[in-house]
C-alpha cells in the first residue's frame, strides 16, 4: 500500500486535464480543486458508492472514476470482506471493528461460484444434455460479465481458478484438468478479455505429487496462485506472470497433524498457514514471505480463549454439551490480515470474527445461522474492467 500517497507520476496534470465541472444554471461559490486533490479524496471511497453515484456527480469525477490507475490505487485501499456462497444463494460481509454487516449481492449467478479475485468472480455454467461447460467471468458490482473461450476438454476431473498477474493487471483463468486414462494434470490457462484461445503451460518441472493430486485449495494473491494438498507436505505456486511454476515445503513438520488442523489462506498479498495446536484454543500463523524460495516466517501465536468468552456469555445457548470439543476452523483474513474469520466445526452457527491483536470477539451472522457449509472466499468490491486496456 502506499499509505495514503498517490505518486506524482500516477496521477499529473499530464494524465488528467483539470476542467470544472460543467452546471451553466448553478455555479459554484468554491473554487474547482486541483484533479491530484480530488483523485486524493474519492479513492478512499467504497467502489460500490463510487460506482452508484459518485462517478455521476460530473464528466470530470466519472473520467478520474473510469481511469484505470484510479481502479487500481482504489482497489489497493478496499477492505477485504467475505464472499459467502452457497448454491446460487450470495452475500457479502463487510467486517467492522465489533460487527460484520450482511449484505446480498444483486446479481443473478446462474450456478455457484468457483473462484474470486479482486473483486471479479469466476463461474462455470455446465450445458444441458452435453458433456460440455462455459466459463465466465463477472464483476457483481458494475455487472460486466465476459464468456471465456470454450475448451474441447471432456476430463475425468477439472478444476479452474482465478489470479491477478502482478505487474500487467492481466486477469487470467487457469484450467488443470486429468483426461481420462491419464496419470497427470495438464494445465491451461487464458487472459480475460484478451487471448481467444487456451493455451498450454509446461509443469514438467514439478514433481509427480504435484502432477498428480488434486488440491484441496487453491488460492491466489499477491500475482501468484496457489495449490494446496493436505496429503502432501508441499505447496505448488505459479506465478501468474511469467506463468512458471514453484514448489516447495509447507512451514513446519505437519506430518503429525491431521487434515483438519491446517488451513492454508490468503492474508493480504502473501499465503497463510495456521495451525491448530493444542490445547485446541492455540493457533501458529506462518506467512509465505518469498514464493520463488518458499521460505515462511513465523508470524505469530494466538490463544482463542474459548473458555473465557462462554463465562461471559458470549456463546450461552449455542455451543452443545460436547463444546469442549469445538473444532474452530478458520476460513478468511479480513482488515489487514488482524481479523480471522472462524466456523465451529459439528456446531451450526454464525461465523466468529477475532482479532489477533487485540482478542475482541463478535459474530457475524445469527445463531440461526448454519454457515458451516457454505463456501467462504475473501473478497473486495472494486471497479476492475473486463473491457481490454
Amino acid at each position: 500500500m502506499t499509505g495514503g500517497n498517490v505518486l506524482n507520476e500516477r496521477v499529473s496534470h499530464t494524465h488528467y486535464k483539470t476542467a470544472k465541472c460543467s452546471n451553466e444554471k448553478k455555479k459554484s461559490i468554491i473554487p474547482s480543486l486541483p484533479v491530484e486533490i480530488i483523485f486524493h479524496i474519492l479513492v478512499w471511497i467504497p467502489a460500490d458508492i463510487l460506482y452508484n453515484s459518485m462517478r455521476y456527480v460530473c464528466r470530470q469525477w466519472y473520467n478520474i472514476i473510469c481511469d484505470p490507475v484510479f481502479v487500481k490505487e482504489q482497489l489497493i485501499r478496499s477492505s477485504v470482506g467475505l464472499f459467502i456462497n452457497k448454491n446460487r444463494h450470495c452475500q457479502f460481509v463487510e467486517v467492522e471493528k465489533m460487527k460484520g454487516t450482511m449484505t446480498e449481492l444483486g446479481f443473478p449467478f446462474s450456478s455457484p461460484l468457483t473462484a474470486t479475485c479482486d473483486g471479479l468472480v469466476l463461474f462455470i455454467v455446465n450445458l444441458p444434455f452435453t458433456y460440455g461447460e462455459v466459463a465466465y467471468v463477472t464483476n457483481p458490482l458494475t455487472k460486466q460479465m465476459l464468456k471465456l473461450p470454450p475448451h474441447s476438454c471432456q476430463p475425468a476431473q477439472s478444476m479452474y481458478s482465478l489470479a491477478c498477474s502482478h505487474l500487467a493487471r492481466e486477469y487470467k483463468v487457469v484450467f488443470q484438468c486429468m483426461a481420462h486414462g491419464c496419470q497427470f494434470f495438464d494445465w491451461m490457462i487464458v487472459t480475460v478479455g484478451k487471448d481467444q484461445a487456451w493455451r498450454l503451460i509446461d509443469s514438467k518441472k514439478l514433481s509427480n505429487h504435484g502432477r498428480t493430486l488434486s488440491p484441496d485449495s487453491r488460492l491466489s494473491t499477491g500475482g501468484f496462485l496457489y495449490h494446496v494438498y493436505h496429503r502432501y507436505t508441499s505447496v505448488v505456486a505459479l506465478d501468474v506472470e511469467s506463468e512458471t511454476f514453484f514448489e516447495f515445503p509447507s512451514p513446519t513438520v505437519l506430518h503429525s497433524c491431521g487434515r483438519d488442523d491446517i488451513s492454508y489462506l490468503a492474508r493480504g498479498k502473501y499465503l497463510s498457514c495456521t495451525v491448530q495446536l493444542k490445547p485446541r484454543t492455540l493457533f501458529d500463523v506462518w506467512e509465505l514471505s518469498d514464493p520463488t524460495s518458499g521460505r515462511w516466517r513465523k508470524l505469530y501465536t494466538f490463544d482463542f480463549d474459548v473458555q473465557k468468552y462462554k463465562s461471559s456469555g458470549m456463546f450461552k445457548g449455542w455451543f452443545s454439551r460436547r463444546a469442549k470439543f469445538a473444532h474452530f476452523r478458520p476460513k478468511a483474513w479480513v482488515n489487514n490480515g488482524e481479523v480471522v474469520v472462524l466456523s465451529v466445526i459439528h456446531n451450526p452457527g454464525p461465523f466468529i470474527a477475532h482479532n489477533v491483536k487485540t482478542g475482541a470477539t463478535f459474530f457475524i451472522g445469527n445463531r440461526l445461522q448454519d454457515l458451516r457449509y457454505f463456501e467462504v472466499h475473501g473478497y473486495a468490491r472494486s471497479l476492475v474492467s473486463l473491457a481490454p486496456s
